[in-house]
């Protein structure tokens, strides 16, 4: 795996390959305090990135959440904090009935497929950015990599430096863990390539909750 990778070596044991009776699954949940402790045992800086910015650009548009197939994801916060979109009733029905019967049981975020078989309004057919309020709890679309976590100790590392703008008092990957102890990456705090170009190099860990 990617945190054991360094300690990792070729086994030549007949133990090493016990069956299936022998193995155990470990969940983890991925909250702030398994992700310090990740870190804390690997050296590894794995993040939750955040402020990934929705609209795409030429090359990379979004599409409506109404297309079918669509994948999309949902940042969860209290009502009052969000503006709803103002949608006719059919859009604003499926949404909701999706939205509210999903499967996912994040906290945080919640991830919808849009079906095949069901069809948004008229104000769904350009529906990109929004926002929807179900009972005490806004829904607001977000970047499909919003709240997932990555290992980004590639970027960490003095032989391979990564494309963003590093300040010289400090270093924008370690400063958040070493310093603040935050397990949060903030998008917006760096050149646009960082993400864009190195995302590729990072591990993905899996969702933030």
């Amino acid at each position: 795996t990617p945190f054991n990778e360094q300690g990792c070596i070729l086994s030549t044991e007949p133990t090493s390959c016990r069956g299936t009776e022998s193995r155990s699954t470990i969940l983890i949940d991925l909250n702030a305090d398994s992700i310090i402790a990740m870190h804390n045992i690997t050296g590894k800086y794995i993040y939750a990135i955040t402020n990934l910015p929705l609209r795409g650009d030429s090359d990379s548009p979004i599409v409506s959440v109404c297309d079918a197939g669509t994948k999309s994801r949902w940042e969860i916060k209290p009502s009052i904090e969000c503006t709803p979109t103002v949608m006719d009733n059919e859009t604003t029905s499926v949404l909701t009935n999706l939205l509210s019967n999903s499967p996912d049981e994040n906290a945080f975020i919640r991830d919808i497929t849009f079906p095949s078989d069901e069809e948004c309004g008229p104000d769904g057919i350009a529906l990109e950015e929004v926002s929807i309020v179900i009972g005490s709890e806004c829904f607001q679309r977000v970047h499909p990599d919003h709240m997932t976590i990555y290992d980004m100790t590639y970027c960490a590392e003095d032989m391979n430096p990564c494309l963003f703008d590093l300040p010289s008092d400090g270093h924008p990957i370690k400063d958040p863990m070493d310093i603040d102890m935050s397990v949060f990456f903030d998008y917006l705090g760096q050149s646009k390539p960082f993400f864009d170009e190195q995302v590729a190099k990072f591990s993905k860990v899996g969702r933030f909750g």
